[in-house]
C-alpha cells in the first residue's frame, strides 16, 4: 500500500502509465488572413486511460495541414488522399509522439504499412507518458514577437509542452 500523495508539477499525463483506448482524426478550417485563402489543420485525438482511472482522458495533438486532395474517413479513423505522399507533418505534435513511441519500443510496422493513414496501431498499447517543453515552438513564437507561453484557465502562464512516450509497456 502506498500513501495517496498528489504528484507534484510537470503537467497533465507526466510520468504516468496508461493505455491508449481510442484514436480519431479531426480537422478544422480557419479563415485566411486578409486576402489569403482559408486553410485546414489536422489534429489527432488520443483517448488515454490512465492506470487506475475509470474513464479515459482526451489529448489532442496537432498533425499539420490538410490540402485539397486530402481528407478524413467518415468514421474519423483514416486519412484519405488522391496520392501516396505523406499527410502528417514530420514536425507536428503527433509525429513527435509517434517517434518517441517507436524509440521506446513500439513496432512501427502498422504505421509504415498504412503510410501513416491509420493510427489504429496505437490502440490498446500501454505507455508511460512524459511532458517536455516544446522549446522549438517557444523559440519560434518569441522570434515572431509573440508570447511563447500559453495562458491557463487559472490565468497563469505556462511553458508550451509536448506529450511524448518515455517507456513502452506493451499491449
Amino acid at each position: 500500500m502506498s500513501l495517496p500523495f498528489r504528484k507534484s508539477g510537470g503537467g497533465f499525463l507526466n510520468g504516468v502509465a496508461g493505455t491508449i483506448v481510442g484514436v480519431a482524426f479531426d480537422k478544422k478550417t480557419w479563415e485566411g488572413a486578409k486576402g489569403k485563402e482559408d486553410y485546414t489543420t489536422l489534429s489527432v485525438e488520443l483517448n488515454i486511460k490512465q492506470d487506475g482511472a475509470d474513464e479515459p482522458v482526451q489529448q489532442f495533438l496537432s498533425g499539420g495541414f490538410l490540402y485539397e486532395n486530402q481528407g478524413i474517413s467518415e468514421d474519423n479513423t483514416e486519412l484519405t488522399s488522391d496520392d501516396d505522399r505523406p499527410i502528417i507533418a514530420e514536425d507536428s505534435e503527433i509525429a513527435k509522439f509517434l517517434s518517441s513511441a517507436v524509440e521506446a519500443g513500439l513496432d512501427e510496422t502498422p504505421f509504415v504499412e498504412s503510410n501513416l493513414r491509420s493510427l489504429a496501431g496505437l490502440v490498446n498499447q500501454r505507455f508511460v507518458f512524459k511532458r517536455v517543453v516544446d522549446q522549438e515552438l517557444m523559440d519560434r513564437l518569441m522570434k515572431a514577437g509573440k508570447n511563447p507561453k500559453r495562458k491557463g484557465s487559472d490565468g497563469k502562464e505556462y511553458n508550451r509542452d509536448l506529450l511524448l512516450v518515455s517507456e513502452y509497456l506493451g499491449e
